[in-house]
């Protein structure tokens, strides 16, 4: 390929911004699908996604049919590709975002052509996802993204919001009209599937996307109160705040929605119209009742990078809500369904403490203190743990260093490469698939497997070696590479489909490289003979036998064809029993 002609004016200040993270955090990948990553991050940017998030939404090779980037948002909460949606709440918002991405001024008609044919395949409720046919023509990971779509809009009832956000990124100065003129048909290709969608294309050029570009998410937000607040060392406060400022401060207006990186800190997930929510509702909605309403409720605690006292109210920067979802979800629906904000004088507790990264152990002291109460122990709650701090001093220290995110984007947030990040739920799938042996349980419901403490104990344990936790990271890490490498395949199905059955892979190569052939091995064993494999062991020639055989057992599965079908234990038992019969009669 020609080298680029070094470009002018805004263009050009757009590739430099380009030129500089390609650098600094992916320099090994070709510029072009960097430029989709890079986009897709920038415009979802104030959805806060980690770089395995962005990753996952980002095709195989080019059997995309026009999408380089599609991302599923259910109630404001990110879907990512292999999961299993796990919808607690009714469903009041399901956006699609489809980005198409030209590191190039050249727009051609057939942008919108492609993305045209895509809906009319992937949105007519006639067709088979995951048959041969549509496999053959679409990026498995899309593929399962439209399907967990489908799955959700079929149990959507009256009042849900649909959109489907198309946006077009691009270098050229202006867009052909004839390609505007287009918009028409992509609007009627998802309509003629989806009646009641709103269908938005806008196209991003040089100018517009420095601007976001150099758009910083809103870090500070106002919290009004309405009595005298309680501050000793204007570093911890206490006070009472109108239930209506309370929802406006929990709520996005431009997105309509509550704001769900808030809570990413919480010790649970909402959990619905249970026994408790019902009541905290039922309290909001009996406004005659002669009480307020912090009588009643234990109120919320929140824990901020920096918080300063202005007029009547508290200007707080990156609050994290880390005690009190149940409450705030409560109000916000309540709110959101016909509550009178204007009417209701009513009150809600609100402790704020300041503690910023640099009191990291303070402030996992302040959030694993205020949910003490409940039994249940989610992913993020358990990254207080000492085993996840250990893990991430031992991770920067082994060579070559990984970083270790205990907190969501911390070292994205501070450049690190994508290669070298991992975060706590990929090594969770790693260590699951290859010792666990359960790669169809890493692959669905991995929020909700982990939630179980027993479970939980299986995949962190502090009697495994932080050697273990760090090879596992770095199977992980070199297959995901491997993977997209021409090394593994130029052909974009089989990259498609590798991606699509990464986990089962790990559990072959387990197999492979320690030799153990146990149907139920013990977990400490497996995990002591996984730390002593050396570096070197870990090859190429090793992640593409893995790889071609379990596509194989795939690929001649009677499940194919279905929407669950890499998720199905009769697939894990054929992979394991293929992999340990190819073991007992090979050394590697």
């Amino acid at each position: 390929m020609s080298a680029r002609k070094p470009s002018t004016g805004v263009r050009g200040l757009l590739e430099s911004f380009v030129e500089e993270e390609h650098k600094q955090r992916d320099p090994r990948s070709p510029i072009n699908d960097f430029f989709e990553f890079f986009i897709a991050g920038q415009l979802l940017k104030d959805h806060g996604l980690n770089d395995t998030e962005i990753s996952s939404g980002l095709p195989s090779g080019g059997r995309d049919g026009g999408i380089d980037g599609l991302y599923l948002f259910v109630n404001g909460e990110f879907i990512q590709s292999g999961s299993e949606p796990d919808i607690r709440r009714p469903v009041s918002e399901i956006r699609l975002y489809i980005f198409q991405c030209k590191y190039t001024d050249r727009l051609p008609e057939e942008i919108i052509n492609k993305l045209v044919i895509s809906m009319r395949d992937l949105l007519n409720f006639e067709n088979q996802l995951q048959s041969e046919e549509i496999l053959e023509r679409y990026d498995a990971a899309f593929v399962d993204t439209f399907q967990n779509f489908r799955d959700i809009y079929k149990l959507s009832r009256t009042g849900v919001q649909i959109h489907f956000s198309f946006a077009i990124a691009h270098l050229a100065n202006e867009v052909p009209i004839e390609l505007s003129n287009k918009k028409g048909q992509l609007v009627d290709a998802v309509k003629d599937h989806i009646f009641d969608a709103e269908v938005h294309l806008e196209f991003w050029g040089p100018q517009r996307l420095v601007q976001q570009v150099r758009h910083v998410p809103k870090q500070e937000f106002l919290l009004k109160y309405s009595r005298d607040v309680i501050s000793y060392d204007e570093v911890g406060f206490a006070c009472l705040v109108n239930l209506s400022h309370f929802y406006s401060f929990i709520h996005d207006e431009e997105a309509n929605s509550i704001r769900e990186n808030m809570f990413e800190a919480n010790v649970r997930d909402y959990q619905g119209a249970n026994p408790i929510n019902a009541e905290i509702s039922q309290t909001l909605k009996n406004t005659s009742l002669n009480a307020d309403f912090w009588w009643l409720n234990n109120g919320v605690t929140i824990v901020a990078d920096r918080i300063t006292r202005r007029g009547e109210g508290l200007y707080i920067e990156n609050p994290e809500i880390v005690n009190g979802l149940q409450t705030s979800y409560t109000i916000h629906e309540h709110f959101s369904n016909g509550g009178s904000l204007s009417d209701d004088s009513r009150h809600i507790l609100v402790r704020i403490i300041q503690l910023d990264q640099t009191h990291e152990y303070l402030r996992d002291h302040v959030i694993r203190a205020t949910n003490s109460q409940t039994p249940i122990s989610p992913l993020l709650l358990h990254a207080t743990e000492t085993i996840h701090h250990d893990m991430e001093d031992y991770f920067k220290r082994s060579s070559p260093p990984l970083y270790y995110e205990r907190r969501k984007s911390y070292y994205k947030n501070r450049g690190k490469k994508i290669a070298d990040i991992v975060d706590m739920q990929t090594l969770a799938q790693a260590v699951i698939s290859i010792i666990l042996q359960k790669p169809n349980e890493a692959r669905a419901q991995i929020r909700s497997f982990l939630k179980n403490n027993e479970n939980y104990s299986l995949v962190f344990n502090s009697s495994y070696d932080p050697e273990f936790y760090y090879k596992c990271a770095s199977i992980r890490k070199k297959l995901e590479a491997f993977l997209k490498s021409d090394d593994f395949s130029q052909d974009s199905k089989r990259r498609s489909l590798a991606r699509y059955v990464l986990n089962h892979i790990m559990s072959d190569m387990a197999i492979m490289l320690t030799g153990i052939l146990s149907d139920s091995p013990d977990p400490l064993m497996f995990a002591n003979n996984i730390a002593r494999i050396p570096h070197y062991r870990i090859t190429n020639e090793v992640m593409l036998n893995s790889a071609e055989r379990v596509m194989g057992i795939y690929l001649d599965s009677p499940h194919l064809g279905t929407p669950n079908a890499a998720k199905t234990k009769e697939l894990v038992d054929d992979v394991l029993k293929a992999a340990r019969d190819h073991r007992r009669s090979n050394v590697i």
